[in-house]
């Protein structure tokens, strides 16, 4: 199983929380932050978990500076024991080259799409 199938189900609810931040964000523009009493809008408070959700999702998927920091330090503690800095920076490479083309790959898709929706047969529930 390749990448993509392997970190799907976590992309899409990435890709979903990107979504709902996005859509609460617009709401929350067009009609303020607080209500006509003063008081923050429940979507305000929708919008800081899901935030915290996408940042989670994030990490995960190693696509923060310090999330990829990370598991370079991992691999290459790892890596030592069966293999060379050279192979070890070659794979990194690939990781991370394979890891732009999972992200490609579910940016170009429309939205609210997954991969048994887009042809790709994925299977597997994604987080709920």
């Amino acid at each position: 199983m390749g990448s993509e199938g392997r970190y799907a189900s976590t992309v899409a609810a990435w890709s979903r929380v990107e979504a709902q931040v996005q859509l609460l964000m617009a709401y929350l523009i067009e009609h303020e932050l607080l209500d006509e009493n003063g008081s923050p809008r429940a979507a305000s408070h929708l919008l800081t978990k899901l935030e915290a959700q996408a940042q989670s999702l994030r990490a995960e998927l190693g696509l923060s500076p310090l999330a990829l920091s990370r598991l370079i330090a991992v691999a290459e503690r790892r890596g030592t024991e069966h293999h060379s800095h050279e192979e070890l920076d070659a794979e990194i490479k690939r990781m991370v080259l394979e890891g732009h083309a999972v992200l490609s790959d579910v940016a170009g898709r429309p939205a609210g799409t997954t991969d048994r929706a887009a042809g790709a047969g994925g299977g597997g529930r994604g987080h709920r």
